[in-house]
């Protein structure tokens, strides 16, 4: 028993060393390990331990396609809610891929030679995510994949917005057809009591997708030359369904105070997959550079907020779903977010702890047209030996004309941006026990 036990670590073992960072194939070896196990008098050989090596190497070989999933997606895999549908598009081909697109080692001609295969699905009640594979077509170095790779539009029959984001892009470079294995995820709000599941049409374009192409003057920040166009090669049609995953919602309404601003935790909301926060405020006045008291909320937004649940590591919050508020109708200065956590969160199980390190708001830079603000500038900067010109130069309002040896342009121009920011330190700590 010890020994089998033994053989079923190693197992996992080499199922978790070949998929570092993406979602883990031992619960299917596993499953294997057990139906074998449940035969009486069973015991695993070593024939038996090659043959399940071998599986879990394949295992791992498949997983490389259902990786790139944040922490929250890869829980609600483990959790049997992501559909792994290997759904192949239907292509309507345009043109074949220019010779200098194709990879060399590309896998046998089919339709103009790219193929797009949907892996797997997942929605909740705050986001819908999907991963693609795209065979045989090979990104010239340096390019940007989304110039050769347009967004894709989707549309559901249940009328629910989505706007992806690229959530991962990685290239299989040892395999045929150079693989590109590319995660999207829209964050929105699904009522699942309303919508069980998604209807989902999805087209991918491939060819002039880089806005240079499309438009006669290149953009000035790319970087390199502009590059020659390609044809318009297709577009790949998927339709499937995915089911939606009922979120939990709790109101903690618990106040927080520091530094003078007092903080309230109005709801959490909690998915399979991800964890949502709303917190208001009341947003302080800022004296800003030229020294008058602004009292709008500008553009105060928390930062480094960080969610831990039970005995895991805190986590920080995802970058797209950060919402802020609009002033309320009635004239307050209070101010709302709602802040997103790739995490889910068993409230009955685990205590919760929100924390929000600092509040902190931006002036915008066009106070350097302001001659007080100016004058203010002028001494704060001289006191660290830089001198600059203010004005209106088209890409900015400053030019650095005079610097401490050893100090960067770029260093420098942090200094300048550093006076028009203003922090207000917490932390202002939630805790929900379960």
């Amino acid at each position: 028993m010890k020994k089998d036990q033994s053989i079923k670590q190693a197992l996992a073992e080499i199922a978790q060393e070949g998929t570092q960072g993406h979602s883990n194939p031992w619960p299917l070896l596993h499953d294997k390990v057990e139906r074998l196990h449940a035969h009486s008098g069973f015991h695993l050989s070593r024939r038996s331990v090659s043959l399940l090596v071998v599986v879990a190497l394949i295992t791992v070989a498949a997983g490389a396609y259902y990786f790139l999933m944040d922490s929250g997606l890869q829980k609600a895999d483990e959790a049997g809610l992501v559909a792994h549908l290997n759904q192949t598009a239907a292509p309507t081909v345009f043109s074949n891929v220019p010779a200098e697109l194709v990879p060399t080692n590309r896998v046998s001609q089919t339709q103009n030679g790219i193929t797009v295969t949907l892996n797997w699905a997942y929605a909740d009640e705050l986001r819908v995510a999907w991963q693609l594979t795209i065979t045989g077509l090979s990104i010239p170095k340096g390019a940007m994949a989304s110039d050769y790779i347009c967004a894709p539009y989707v549309t559901t029959k249940e009328g629910i917005y989505l706007n992806p984001n690229g959530g991962g892009m990685k290239v299989l470079q040892d395999q045929p057809g150079n693989p590109m294995v590319i995660s999207y995820v829209s964050y929105q709000k699904i009522d699942a009591s309303q919508y069980d599941h998604l209807n989902v049409a999805l087209n991918l374009t491939v060819g002039p997708c880089a806005p240079q192409w499309n438009f006669d003057q290149a953009y000035i920040d790319r970087p390199g030359p502009t590059s020659t166009p390609v044809p318009l090669i297709g577009t790949y049609h998927l339709v499937f369904q995915v089911p939606v995953n009922k979120g939990v919602t709790i109101t903690p309404d618990q106040t927080a105070e520091a530094s003078g601003v007092k903080m309230r935790l109005e709801t959490i909301t909690t998915t399979p997959s991800y964890t949502m926060v709303h917190l208001c405020y009341d947003a302080p006045p800022i004296l800003d550079l030229a020294g008058n008291l602004v009292t709008s909320n500008g553009d105060w937004l928390m930062q480094g907020v960080t969610l831990q649940s039970g005995s895991s590591g805190p986590v920080e919050e995802d970058y797209y779903f950060h919402l802020a508020g609009d002033d309320n109708e009635s004239g307050s200065s209070e101010r709302c977010e709602d802040l997103g956590f790739a995490a889910p969160v068993d409230f009955q199980s685990a205590k919760m702890v929100v924390t929000v390190p600092s509040l902190e708001g931006d002036e915008g830079e066009d106070i350097f047209l302001n001659p007080q603000a100016q004058a203010r500038a002028k001494q704060k900067l001289g006191q660290q030996g830089i001198e600059v010109k203010f004005g209106n130069y088209g890409d900015g309002f400053w030019e650095i004309v005079q610097k401490p040896t050893g100090m960067t342009d770029e260093q420098a121009n942090q200094i300048v941006r550093g006076l028009l920011q203003h922090t207000i330190t917490g932390p202002w700590q939630f805790i929900i026990d379960g």
